[in-house]
């Protein structure tokens, strides 16, 4: 067995070099000083610190407003894009619609429209291009106001011109008569009847 060597007696001076390496050699005055050195210190890191949590809050806050900035703008463009493709559909709807009262021979399309709106808005789809579900849109339409369909046929001579007819002398024609023409026993009902046709 190992012998342990050792006292446990200490000796006076031995204990005393050691409280004397150990304990520290500041006098009040220099404790202060050195607080205040480290009071200064700790300010300064503690204001630092502040520092950097002001720019980091102000990172975040311009990071927060240019995203708010971004949203908007997206917003905003796509409110644009909605309003313009809005647009764009009723300005098809009402080439559409035209064009299919012109083929139904409408006589006035622009004043039949307003007839195919409800609140401002077109009632009816395209399909392709055209009117989806025409014919049955267009009949109670064509019904109530048949005047506006079909090609109107003026019936009657054309007063300047007279009548072709050889029954009728033209309005040139009577013109060019002489007044014994005019009343000739032969032409005298012709010229009558001429008269009023023409007047």
């Amino acid at each position: 067995m190992a012998e342990v060597i050792g006292s446990e007696k200490v000796s006076e001076e031995t204990k005393k070099a050691e409280v004397v390496e150990t304990t520290p050699k500041y006098t009040p005055a220099e404790t202060d000083i050195y607080l205040k050195k480290l009071r200064s210190e700790n300010e300064k890191l503690r204001k630092d610190s502040d520092k950097k949590l002001e720019q980091e809050k102000e990172a975040n806050k311009l990071i927060l407003e240019e995203q708010g900035k971004y949203k908007e703008l997206y917003e905003t463009t796509l409110r644009e894009a909605e309003a313009t493709k809005a647009t764009i559909n009723s300005i098809n709807k009402k080439n559409a619609l035209m064009v299919a009262l012109r083929d139904s021979e409408a006589n006035h399309p622009e004043l039949l429209e307003s007839l195919f709106k409800k609140d401002g808005e077109y009632n009816f789809e395209l399909d392709g291009g055209k009117i989806a579900d025409w014919e049955n849109l267009l009949s109670p339409v064509k019904e109530k106001y048949k005047t506006e369909f079909g090609t109107n046929v003026i019936v009657g001579a054309d007063p300047s011109k007279g009548n072709d007819s050889k029954d009728l002398f033209t309005k040139s024609q009577l013109d060019k008569m002489t007044d014994k023409e005019w009343n000739a026993p032969e032409n005298y009902d012709k010229v009558q009847l001429s008269i009023k046709n023409i007047g």
